[in-house]
């Protein structure tokens, strides 16, 4: 630093021996004394050997250079580019940073790099960049054939610790390497956080190898051949922007490989905006093969398709795409306070004696079994429905829109069919109807509403069940016609059967040869029946007790046993 500032002095005295005597004699009082420029660095110094090796010192480029430049242990440095260009020694890096060493690069300019194998900048050691443009000019790695060309490689490959700011641009056109690389070829963690900067080209763009921890908190990325980022290991997104190009495979790229511990394929994303430039592409690849597959977890973020996949409970993908935390206005379902996306997840979380409360309607596109002592509440307004792509099983259990084998309570909430299957199918449990309204189920044969079997006990206090239909060909069966809403198959042997109040359209209480030692049994205390079958077959007959209510048609097959 003396010497800079001794030679600075030099120039001006030097400047001031030459002016004429009567150019000061011209003004008045005592010239203003001179001002010293500001110190901005040491000349870079010249190339010995093709290789300049920096020292303890700040640096700045005068005149674009051709070199190999070099940063040893031990060394703390900083380089302004200068707005000129840095190009590499033949068959040599442009810079490297040694372990042990620290450089930091400002300004503008351009660290480019023409030889086949060899990067830009290769760090061993910490390295910050808050300027500059970093690439591959001669770049002839090609994607598609799949081949070198003669001349590729990374533009940056990170085996210590790196920071790349707001200012700087990495470019690679090839599509045979990835454009950054960090990790792969180590020993311990390589660290590389990305706060901004713009990022375009390679096979990948980042590709975060083995040992790589990856944090990119901002900064536009984008990929025209395969993965915008590609991570092997650990890799944390929480800003930026990231566009696949043209045909680019997907936007990320998560896996682990064999069972090494440093390739762990975790990926976490709590922010940032996701696009794909055609649907052909996808938005997360969570696997390398069937037996090497990674982890995604997305909290936040806006991505323009269905991650949901990924989206972890807690949170949900609204309709604009974006993630955000589940609550009383997203959520679909919540137990206590806690929400859920789904109804199934909240299913699938609640315990014996909970109650799940519905906040959204909630579409099923399987069976929903019910196996546990809950309540699913509606609060009057809300709706469980078959979607359309509901997809039916074969048997019973799968052919219906809620499966129910627990002591199940549906108060208050609507369970539509979508004439899609039978609505309820209860086996051995207990079905309560609290207020619910069973509607639009239609079966292949007969029971479209409820169908309640195997012991199952049934207890209706209010709402309705009706509106549900049986196949063509048995609605006008006059065995079967009165079986549409509720069946009372096999279910004696003291379960309760009972009516307190509702309306249901048509009832069916079965008992023939087949239940011979388990008839139905109904009891009705209050509401309306439209249409109530009690089935006799010779000697098996079911057991029907009135107490009070309202029956419009009754129907007993020969030798009733009604107990009125």
């Amino acid at each position: 630093m003396k010497r800079k500032l001794l030679s600075v002095l030099l120039t001006l005295c030097l400047a001031f021996s030459l002016l004429p005597t009567a150019a000061l004699a011209d003004g008045e009082g005592t010239p203003a004394p001179a001002e010293v420029p500001a110190d901005v660095g040491t000349a870079l110094p010249e190339a010995v050997g093709g290789v300049i090796t920096l020292g303890n010192d700040s640096y700045v480029m005068s005149e674009d250079t051709t070199a190999f430049v070099n940063v040893p242990a031990g060394v703390t440095a900083t380089l302004d580019l200068g707005g000129k260009t840095l190009t590499n020694k033949a068959d040599e890096h442009t810079i490297i940073v040694e372990n042990g060493a620290t450089l930091t690069i400002t300004g503008n300019g351009i660290v480019d790099n023409v030889s086949h194998g060899k990067g830009a900048i290769v760090n061993s050691g910490e390295v910050t960049l808050n300027g500059g443009t970093f690439k591959r000019s001669a770049e002839k790695g090609t994607y598609s054939p799949y081949g070198n060309g003669g001349n590729s490689w990374y533009t940056i490959a990170n085996y210590g610790t790196m920071e790349i700011n707001t200012g700087v641009t990495v470019e690679n056109a090839g599509g045979y390497s990835s454009m950054i690389r960090n990790g792969g070829d180590a020993t311990a963690d390589c660290n590389l956080t990305i706060r901004g900067g713009n990022f375009v080209g390679g096979v990948n763009t980042v590709k975060n190898d083995s040992f790589g921890v990856l944090t990119i908190n901002g900064g536009n990325f984008s990929n025209t051949a395969q993965y915008v980022i590609m991570n092997w290991n650990k890799a944390e997104i929480t800003a930026g922007t990231f566009q696949t190009l043209d045909t680019a495979s997907a936007v990320l790229f998560t896996s682990a490989y064999d069972a090494d511990a440093n390739t762990i394929g975790k990926l976490s994303i709590s922010g940032g905006e996701f696009k794909h430039a055609s649907d052909t592409q996808e938005m997360i690849v969570d696997h390398y093969d069937a037996s090497n597959s990674g982890t995604a977890a997305v909290t936040g973020g806006r991505f323009d398709a269905d991650i949901s996949a990924y989206v972890p409970n807690g949170y949900i993908q609204n309709e604009n795409g974006a993630v955000e935390t589940l609550g009383e206005t997203n959520a679909v379902a919540k137990v206590g306070g806690t929400y859920y996306k789904t109804l199934a997840d909240a299913v699938a979380a609640a315990q014996d004696g909970d109650t799940i409360t519905l906040l959204k309607d909630a579409e099923l596109t399987s069976t929903l079994n019910l196996a546990k002592n809950i309540t699913i509440d509606g609060q009057g307004k809300y709706t469980i429905k078959a979607a359309n792509s509901f997809t039916v099983g074969s048997d019973n259990k799968t052919y219906c829109v809620l499966y129910v084998s627990g002591e199940v309570t549906l108060k208050d909430v609507t369970v539509n069919g979508n004439e899609k299957c039978r609505v309820i199918f209860c086996d051995k449990g207990k079905l309560t109807i609290d207020g619910a309204t069973i509607t639009n189920g239609k079966a292949p044969n007969f029971i479209g509403g409820v169908y309640m079997t195997s012991s199952a006990s049934f207890e209706m206090k209010s709402g309705s069940i009706t509106g549900n239909k049986n196949a063509k060909g048995y609605q006008n069966d006059e065995y079967l016609q009165y079986s549409s809403d509720l069946w009372i198959g096999a279910n004696a042997n003291g379960a309760l059967t009972a009516i307190n109040g509702g309306t249901i359209g048509n009832v069916f209480v079965n008992a023939n040869a087949w239940s011979a030692s388990n008839p139905g049994s109904f009891t009705m205390n209050g509401g309306t029946v439209t249409n109530l079958y009690v089935e006799h077959d010779a000697n098996y007959g079911a057991t029907f007790k009135y107490n009070d209510g309202t029956i419009c048609l009754l129907y007993t097959s020969p030798s009733p046993r009604d107990t009125r």
